[in-house]
């Protein structure tokens, strides 16, 4: 699988296909825009 660097997370790919896990967000408080916006680009990837 190709890594990805993320700035904000880490992601950890669980398949090739599909499904990640994202390390180092906190979902309790409020996500950064740039944090956000690096979320959706791993997502859309």
């Amino acid at each position: 699988m190709p890594r990805v660097d993320y700035t904000t997370f880490d992601l950890h790919p669980l398949t090739m296909a599909l499904g990640a896990e994202i390390h180092g967000v906190d979902l309790g408080r409020e996500v950064a825009e740039d944090q956000f916006d690096e979320i959706r680009r791993a997502f859309a990837e």
